[in-house]
């Protein structure tokens, strides 16, 4: 079978075909002059996806107390799209890749291929306990935690699985990156200085996503655009528009990728697939948690989950989280904790001439 990398969203996989520098037409989506991999001449590939297959059990050879759990199977090619985000194509040209990629362990386990499947571990109490982020809890169990009963120290937070796992979304910024800020002018004739561009200062900050009351963070967005768009102006406001710039390299945390890296990376955990599977839900959690929006009479309890994480992150040495914008799918915001790692550079002044509305019917 030959197949490329545009078959799959994998990071690793697409890098092991794209080494290869071999180029030609993909018989499972049929695009042309791609990177191509021949599985009669490579196994790289065969050999991850079927470490990863190891952890899984079809139904029939499930023990009998595992069996009531049936609703959570499915078949494996759905499991490795759903749970793993591995392929880029259709649910029936994943299943031929899965065959053509495995084709021995195919002929040897066809009950894996062709009937739901489980992963054992994931109700293995024990397990769970100690390799889960949030042990035995659930997610909704930890928010009420965390918002009603005890704010501080969270039992059921497992934290060195935490720290070994944010490490697979980590990313830097060289020195120099720019980013933006933006903040309403009450002036409409003058712009903030570059003082008042920063961050608040201690004590006087106010709830954030992923800061609570009193702890400054400065909030910088990856466009001028979106700095606009996240402080919701109004038509005909007056808007302060800072730049600012990197001082030096940082290291932030990824929360669009904290769910989506690959299984294959290996690192602080061996990358134990079944250790990453009882965690992709927690992990998804957390992605979403960040882009939940606050309406107006919504209460400030809900920004407490995703300050939580924000926290320990920054008390593990990172310099900062980056997450998705909820005003513009185009682009990101990153949250520093220490504003000293960047300096305000020019700062524009602007009018919001028009506004767009989208809605749901």
């Amino acid at each position: 079978m030959i197949c490329c990398a545009k078959c799959f969203k994998d990071s690793e996989f697409i890098a092991i075909i794209e080494s290869l520098e071999v180029t030609g037409d993909c018989e499972v989506c049929s695009q042309t002059d791609v990177s191509i991999y021949d599985t009669e001449k490579n196994n790289k590939l065969t050999e991850l996806l079927e470490g990863l297959l190891e952890i899984y059990t079809p139904v029939s050879e499930m023990p009998e107390e595992l069996k009531e759990h049936r609703a959570d199977f499915s078949l494996l090619k759905d499991e490795l799209h759903a749970r793993w985000n591995l392929f880029n194509v259709d649910s029936s040209k994943a299943y031929k890749l899965i065959k053509g990629l495995c084709q021995a362990k195919y002929e040897k386990s066809q009950n894996l291929f062709e009937e739901a499947v489980g992963i054992r571990r994931m109700y293995d109490e024990e397990f769970k306990k100690k390799f889960s982020i949030l042990k035995n809890s659930t997610w909704s169990q930890f928010t009420d935690q965390i918002k009603y009963q005890n704010r501080f120290h969270i039992e059921s937070f497992n934290a060195a699985i935490f720290s070994a796992i944010i490490g697979y979304a980590s990313t830097t910024y060289e020195k120099g990156h720019k980013f933006y800020r933006a903040r309403l002018s009450n002036d409409h004739n003058q712009p903030f200085s570059k003082k008042d561009m920063g961050s608040p200062p201690p004590g006087k900050s106010s709830n954030g996503r992923l800061n609570p009351y009193g702890i400054s963070c400065l909030y910088l967005a990856s466009s001028e655009n979106i700095a606009i768009k996240e402080i919701r102006t109004g038509l005909h406001d007056s808007v302060s528009i800072a730049e600012f710039e990197l001082l030096e390299k940082i290291e932030v945390i990824d929360l669009t990728m904290i769910d989506k890296f690959s299984p294959f990376l290996g690192g602080e955990l061996d990358f134990d697939y079944e250790k990453y599977a009882i965690n992709k839900e927690y992990l998804s959690h957390i992605a979403n948690e960040i882009l939940i929006p606050l309406k107006r009479g919504d209460s400030q309890l809900n920004y407490l989950p995703s300050q939580y994480i924000s926290d320990f992150i920054k008390s593990q040495g990172r310099k900062g989280v980056k997450y998705q914008s909820t005003m513009d799918t185009n682009g990101y915001n990153i949250a520093v904790f220490d504003e000293d790692l960047l300096s305000c550079g020019r700062i524009d002044f602007k009018e919001v001439t028009g506004i767009r509305y989208d809605w749901n019917i």
